[in-house]
């Protein structure tokens, strides 16, 4: 790190050059919600491995600018992105990008740049930033021709920590049908313990659901799942789970890889009734 340090002063000039924006067309049935909701998920991912990430400017929830900062090695890369959502399409705009060695000044990155070490410092940051945003999404940089022809496409999942389950629906079972059998689980199994809030539409293909658990003088329990319903199979994901801890009021963030035995055992309690529990009642392996 301390020659890339070196490296990166060699022949530094102060030059703002602006990169391109970049489109990514979508495919298949995403929409504008859906792909805007991916980015949201897709910011939580990078912020659970320490990348800072902040709404630094928001003209509307489509059209918003973000600062990005990555601490790593006595540095941070920085980055400034212009987001914008439309019907059919999404662009992404890298402003500015930066490296703010340690006590130093920041040294500016460019798409262009002549420095190697730079342009690549800036490149790594690009493809975190929108490359792996379109290449998980499968989103498409070449606009779509008319003649094509869109087939269901299924929002991918990003590893935040927690577990997902797909299933095929049984023989002669219509979405309709699963989306019945998953609304009685969730009022007949479910809310008998848990408090129920559903964030969406609960009749919807695509929604999210709040279940919430107070155990008196113990912990208050937070677990947010989403399902989505497809023409053959179904989705049960969790999002997110947390615990609050009645003595101090402590929270707990609780996932897969917790290496306590107790929060552990906890985790996968939830995801049996959560995911494994409930697609199971809705089609039987």
């Amino acid at each position: 790190m301390k020659k890339l340090m070196v490296f990166l002063f060699i022949g530094l000039f102060s030059i703002v050059a602006f990169a391109r924006p970049r489109t990514g067309y979508f495919e298949g049935t995403q929409t504008k919600e859906s792909v805007w909701n991916y980015a949201k998920e897709y910011e939580k991912l990078y912020t659970s491995k320490g990348v800072q990430i902040a709404t630094v400017k928001s003209n509307s929830k489509y059209n918003y600018e973000n600062d990005w900062r990555y601490p790593s090695n006595n540095a941070v890369l920085t980055a400034r992105v212009h987001y914008q959502f439309f019907d059919d399409r999404v662009v992404i705009h890298i402003l500015e990008a930066g490296l703010i060695p340690d006590g130093k000044a920041k040294i500016n990155l460019t798409e262009e740049d002549s420095n190697p070490t730079k342009k690549n410092l800036y490149e790594a940051l690009q493809n975190m930033i929108v490359f792996s945003f379109f290449t998980n999404l499968k989103l498409s940089e070449t606009k779509p021709t008319h003649a094509s022809v869109k087939n269901e496409t299924k929002e991918l999942f990003i590893e935040n920590g927690y577990d997902f389950v797909t299933r095929n629906y049984k023989a002669n079972q219509t979405k309709e049908m699963a989306k019945e059998k998953n609304l009685s689980y969730i009022l007949n199994v479910i809310k008998p313990t848990f408090q129920v809030t559903f964030l969406s539409d609960k009749n919807s293909d695509n929604f999210d659901v709040k279940y919430f658990k107070h155990d008196e003088g113990e912990i208050s329990t937070t677990i947010i799942v989403n399902y989505k319903f497809y023409n053959k199979d179904f989705s049960i994901y969790i999002k997110s789970l947390e615990v609050i801890k009645d003595i101090d009021k402590s929270k707990v963030i609780v996932n897969k890889y917790i290496s306590t035995e107790p929060q552990k055992q906890f985790y996968e309690f939830m995801k049996s009734s959560f995911v494994d529990g409930h697609a199971n009642y809705i089609s039987p392996k």
